[in-house]
């Protein structure tokens, strides 16, 4: 599509502004999620998280059939940070492990109830969660959500806020986590030191060889639950 000269212009112009406001506004986000950190005190904790790509299983020497109907497995790394009983910031690193493929709001809600559980086990009276993600409509900012935190002491006892990224810009330590956590299982199924089929193995792989994070594995079961009690909570507003 052609456009005359001052009309180019024009729309040029018009974006350059945008473009200025939205990279402002990626800035005050990462320096917001950077002083939170820094500042956080007892109390409160500060999870980061989002979901990887989807890893894709495969085998050492992989037929064409077994390419075309390969499984898939759902990774959603979080970065929990807190403060110890020395004041000093921790940080621990886990990965969601299902075979659930549905990227959505009811997964979201039923990887909130581990992560509950997670800090509650950290061993500090924990009163704020600080949620921090990137902002896709589908998974973590939408009306299901928004009720979940307005409810949250209710459900969990304790009190959350929620921040997001501006879009395409939620980027940080979740992703280097996927990421190694996937180039990893592909080393060790090329090397023939690991047999990664389905989500299950891909969790009792990671489980036994990842140094550092900690993984946990969310069943088709759970996650239908989940869905059925939201949708018994929606239905009765």
């Amino acid at each position: 599509m052609t456009k005359p000269r001052e009309e180019f212009i024009s729309m040029m112009k018009t974006e350059f502004v945008r473009f200025a406001a939205h990279i402002e506004r990626v800035s005050s986000q990462y320096q917001g999620v950077k002083t939170m950190k820094e500042k956080l005190p007892k109390g409160h904790v500060l999870i980061q998280m989002d979901f990887s790509e989807n890893y894709t299983c495969s085998t050492l020497e992989e037929i064409q059939s077994a390419y075309w109907n390969s499984s898939m497995v759902t990774l959603h790394p979080e970065v929990i940070y807190y403060r110890d009983d020395n004041d000093e910031l921790c940080h621990k690193s886990f990965v969601h492990v299902s075979e659930v493929l549905n990227h959505n709001d009811t997964m979201v809600l039923t990887i909130i109830d581990r992560l509950v559980k997670i800090v509650k086990e950290i061993g500090h009276e924990v009163q704020w969660i600080h949620f921090w993600t990137d902002s896709p409509s589908s998974q973590y900012r939408n009306k299901t959500i928004f009720d979940t935190v307005g409810r949250f002491p209710e459900i969990y006892g304790m009190f959350a806020s929620w921040h997001y990224f501006e879009s395409g810009h939620g980027k940080g330590p979740c992703d280097g986590i996927g990421g190694t956590a996937k180039r990893n299982a592909d080393n060790a199924v090329k090397q023939g030191k690991s047999l990664i089929q389905d989500a299950r193995d891909f969790f009792a792989w990671a489980s036994a060889n990842q140094q550092g994070i900690q993984y946990d594995f969310i069943t088709e079961h759970e996650y239908e639950n989940k869905k059925l009690t939201s949708e018994s909570k929606q239905s009765n507003h």
